[in-house]
């Protein structure tokens, strides 16, 4: 699986998302996500807890950040960030707990990719020292609260539909910080209604993912199709899929 490439709002630094979670190896079983990629060419890396972490417990929360480790070491002298995504993995560990947990045994532990919706739990982890003493790096991931994040003081996010509507996020961020809550809202209120049809268009077929790369192949972005296990939307599908964003607004949005 490849990895991905994420973006930090304020720097720009590529972090590499290795394809955990379908890591067989015939010798030994499990292949560490490290493995294959060049250091020098990634500024980080980040991983998703697997199912085994789902069970709310004390013995989860250690293996979890044994997992990290093992993970961690493999980029030994590379941030990593632990991706915090349960709705997508079904692990609702605490994330304040992880980061007190795994600070003194994941040295390059830099923070968390923050997908969920748990605005206490994010605000906690944000105030979270490291072994340094500094705050971890928290990236938040669900594109439509991110104002509500800005407002919490998250300063970083990493989103799938930054790609497909930069200037309305870049537009909120600026609202937000100038005080005009009521333009962040109608901005976030666009970001609402597309990841709303994404999300609508997915069903079946993969969650939104098909739903993005139709959509950036329709903007002249050739992504490609999905990759299996994922489906990618047929041409009746994308069609109305396009049809209805054009009825939202979506083509003059990115235009501004």
């Amino acid at each position: 699986m490849s990895p991905r490439v994420e973006y930090h709002d304020d720097e720009n630094h590529g972090m590499m998302s290795p394809g955990v979670g379908y890591h067989k190896d015939e010798n030994h079983g499990m292949m560490s996500p490290g493995v294959g990629y060049h250091k020098d060419e990634n500024h980080g890396m980040m991983s998703p807890g697997v199912g085994y972490h789902k069970d709310e417990n004390h013995g989860m929360m250690n293996d979890l950040v044994d997992y990290c480790g093992r993970v961690a070491l493999e980029a030994e002298g590379l941030p990593f960030y632990y991706y915090h995504i349960p709705d997508r993995t079904g692990v609702r560990l605490n994330m304040e707990e992880f980061l007190h947990k795994a600070r003194d045994q994941i040295p390059n532990l830099r923070g968390i990719k923050f997908s969920s919706k748990d605005l206490y739990e994010g605000f906690k982890c944000l105030r979270t020292k490291d072994a340094k003493g500094h705050n971890f790096d928290i990236l938040f991931g669900c594109d439509e609260q991110v104002i509500a994040a800005f407002a919490m003081g998250f300063r970083g996010a990493i989103g799938s539909t930054y790609s497909l509507l930069p200037g309305v996020y870049r537009q909120a961020k600026l609202a937000m910080d100038d005080g005009r809550l009521a333009e962040a809202r109608e901005l976030q209120a666009r970001s609402v209604r597309l990841v709303h049809v994404c999300f609508k268009f997915g069903k079946g077929v993969g969650r939104p993912i098909p739903a993005f790369k139709a959509i950036l192949n329709k903007l002249g972005v050739p992504v490609g199709p999905t990759r299996f296990p994922m489906a990618t939307l047929d041409q009746q599908a994308t069609a109305e899929l396009i049809a209805e964003l054009s009825e939202a607004g979506f083509f003059q949005w990115i235009q501004e």
